[in-house]
């Protein structure tokens, strides 16, 4: 019966399977120390397919070659723990707590999406109702360690937006400017009736009902046992808000950016500050899931 050659078994110092062809054995010389006792195959063997123009048809029917087996590379884990958080700009935050735009000349609210009109790309920022919220996620240990990062590369203070500082502002809404005529304050204040008054009261009152069941170390953390991995939860925010709200785009002069004085950012929300406290539920929910 006429003998024919065979590949070696053995594995090459690159990690492919050797392809030089043996008579006798298993192995060529260069590997014999590869193989078990009494020169059979080792027990941590595998199945590997080598390409190549070897004619093998006469071995049809037969088990596939074995080689040694090769340690798999190590890929990263798209499920590792994480939180989500959300910020605003501080001069925005506090021109709310303060009653005043006079620091916000830097930030400007493109509107001519929706107009089609250019005298509408940048607009001077006059929101009393609603802010600017950003969302995002990290791996860090701490959220505020990722919050600096942001204020580094935008060269603007930012305020993560706790359940603490939502409440500010909800304190602080639809508050006039400072700077406004005294007169028509005081006209204004005269005009309103008691029940008004009760009302505005009651739509500014702060949330204290609400539980926030995942949030710590100034975010929502996720602990990578669900069904979403913290990228797939950071995704479906952006678009459950993005549709709610649309988005908030906007020309800012703090970004690093090459031959312009604003740069166009389009990942914003603008939320009704009212609506914060709802938005905090919704991200814990996705969270502590």
């Amino acid at each position: 019966m006429t003998q024919y050659p065979t590949y070696c078994r053995g594995i090459t110092l690159s990690g492919n399977p050797c392809k030089i062809k043996v008579k006798e054995g298993s192995y060529c010389r260069y590997h014999k120390d590869q193989a078990g006792k009494n020169g059979k195959q080792r027990k941590d063997a595998r199945t590997v397919n080598i390409p190549g123009s070897f004619d093998n048809s006469h071995n049809k029917g037969n088990a596939p070659r074995l080689y040694p087996s090769i340690k798999p590379i190590q890929q990263p884990n798209p499920r590792k723990p994480g939180y989500i958080y959300i910020y605003t700009y501080e001069k925005l935050f506090n021109s709310f707590v303060n009653g005043s735009t006079e620091e916000l000349s830097w930030l400007k609210l493109d509107n001519s999406v929706l107009t089609h009109k250019n005298s509408d790309r940048r607009l001077e920022w006059n929101n009393r109702n609603e802010i600017l919220c950003k969302i995002g996620m990290t791996t860090k240990a701490n959220v505020q360690f990722r919050l600096n990062e942001w204020e580094q590369s935008c060269s603007f203070k930012i305020v993560n937006l706790t359940m603490d500082n939502v409440n500010t502002l909800i304190r602080n809404a639809n508050r006039p400017e400072r700077d406004a005529n005294k007169l028509s304050k005081l006209m204004s204040k005269l005009s309103l009736k008691k029940k008004n008054n009760k009302d505005s009261h009651a739509a500014r009152e702060v949330r204290h009902d609400i539980t926030l069941r995942s949030f710590k170390n100034g975010g929502y953390y996720n602990d990578a046992r669900g069904k979403m991995t913290l990228q797939d939860i950071e995704n479906s925010l952006h678009q459950l808000f993005w549709k709610k709200y649309g988005k908030g785009i906007i020309h800012c002069s703090g970004c690093h950016r090459t031959g312009e004085d604003y740069k166009r950012h389009i990942e914003w929300f603008l939320i009704p500050i009212m609506d914060l406290p709802t938005v905090l539920e919704t991200i814990d929910n996705f969270c502590y899931a």
